[in-house]
């Protein structure tokens, strides 16, 4: 199947809606299975509208589809169109999108919404275009946010780029570098020597999988940070004192039986003679010469699933795991990778879920854990989240706090809980010192 390359390709498939089956997501097409406003809008549906929109404007424009929902390619790691989902009659209003955009978003934006009719279907589909933008009016801002009785108010703004497939917050050190050098000479430098992914990170992946134990399609989520150049790590092998090797035997751990790196293990040869730890069916941590650090984590870890703990035995995504894994992530790369590097090495991150058959949801169960139970975003309740990959991301130092807190942000945005919900989190940033006293 040839795959559109531009919206004007798209919207010719749009003649005969079911071209579009079997169509991936890319920066600039994002599929939706749901509309944005529906009959019962909150200030948080708007939030969503706002979101995506500004996204597509800050990374060259590009068409949303409401009425086409989608699902992960287990081979490609890809969100393709999977199933049309007309949206009935009268459900979309086109000036409430466009209101909506205008009250959210400065400099003002303006979009095209249009609808699709389907043959032999009751409903239509809808498709939000997005024109390329003059980079004078660039970056597009969401001016509001929610406050805790979903309200919105005007003391904090974001910004959302198109990042892969996904939308994804602005970290406040990049922002601060648009700021400071002005957004479009900054953009125009990164669309010219935009970093590659390293080039053994899937080989990485797959090999640490194998040591982990995790067969398909078990869930599992991983988290891998590298140099946005491969470089050489002095100190890697073990009698080179303080070695690499000797760092990852002996690995502090942010708090005693928690949800840890493994510590205490002989590092073994993995994939290209990297170092790595693993035990077995829990997690595992490696590292290359190169610098390319990989940490996953089985479902057994990722999961509840005792009727002690979780209604009726269900399964439920346990979100301890995530701030705690990243920080200890964060912390080691910093500590142990980047101290090995120049100064002025920037680095990349990526963070997955995969292999969850169907959505899950991600709560605290029932009973003796029922006290740290975690504000849901504003408005709405935890939804079942399923695979997900997040695209590289550069970010020019490893801070463990705040990096980790933004691993947890995307996570935690999957099962639609907004940042108030990410435990253990503080102003922006997992705080250690919570983990710590946090009793099981």
């Amino acid at each position: 199947m040839n795959s559109p390359r531009s919206t004007a390709e798209f919207f010719k498939l749009l003649s005969s809606p079911d071209q579009i089956i079997g169509q991936p997501e890319s920066l600039w097409l994002d599929f939706k299975g749901d509309v944005y406003l529906p009959q019962d809008t909150k200030p948080h549906h708007r939030w969503e509208l706002a979101k995506d929109v500004t996204s597509m404007a800050n990374s060259g424009g590009g068409v949303i589809v409401l009425g086409v929902a989608t699902s992960i390619d287990p081979a490609s790691r890809v969100e393709l169109a999977s199933e049309l989902r007309p949206v009935p009659h009268g459900l979309v209003d086109p000036s409430a999108i466009q209101k909506v955009i205008h009250d959210w978003v400065f400099p003002r934006l303006d979009v095209i919404v249009a609808s699709h009719a389907i043959a032999d279907k009751e409903g239509e589909l809808w498709t939000i275009e997005v024109p390329r933008q003059s980079e004078r009016d660039t970056p597009f801002i969401i001016s509001g946010a929610l406050n805790a009785e979903d309200r919105r108010q005007h003391t904090a703004f974001g910004i959302f780029k198109r990042t892969g497939t996904d939308n994804a917050p602005v970290l406040p050190s990049q922002a601060q570098q648009w700021i400071r050098h002005g957004f479009s000479a900054l953009t125009h430098t990164q669309r010219e020597a935009l970093p590659p992914q390293p080039e053994d990170a899937e080989g990485v992946l797959r090999d640490d999988l194998t040591a982990l134990g995790q067969d398909e399609p078990r869930a599992h989520f991983y988290i891998q940070i590298a140099p946005t150049s491969p470089l050489r790590l002095d100190r890697f092998f073990s009698g080179e004192e303080p070695s690499l090797w000797n760092a990852m035997y002996r690995l502090e751990q942010t708090k005693e039986g928690g949800f840890n790196l493994p510590s205490g293990t002989l590092p073994q040869r993995g994939w290209k003679n990297s170092h790595r730890t693993a035990i077995a069916g829990k997690s595992t941590l490696s590292v290359m010469l190169t610098g390319l650090t990989t940490v996953t984590t089985s479902q057994a870890m990722l999961t509840w699933a005792s009727k002690s703990y979780a209604v009726s035995g269900e399964t439920l995504i346990n979100p301890h795991v995530f701030p705690e894994l990243s920080l200890e992530a964060c912390t080691f790369f910093a500590k142990h990778v980047a101290s090995r590097l120049p100064l002025e090495t920037e680095f990349q991150w990526r963070i997955g879920l995969f292999g969850v058959e169907k959505p899950v949801a991600m709560r605290l169960p029932r009973g003796p854990f029922q006290t740290l139970m975690f504000r849901d975003r504003p408005g709405s309740q935890p939804q079942p989240g399923k695979d997900f990959v997040l695209p590289w991301q550069v970010v020019p130092i490893i801070d463990p706090e705040a990096l980790s807190f933004q691993m947890c942000l995307q996570v935690y945005d999957v099962f639609h809980i907004g940042a108030d919900g990410i435990l253990f989190s503080e102003k922006g940033r997992i705080n250690p010192g919570r983990i710590r006293d946090q009793k099981y």
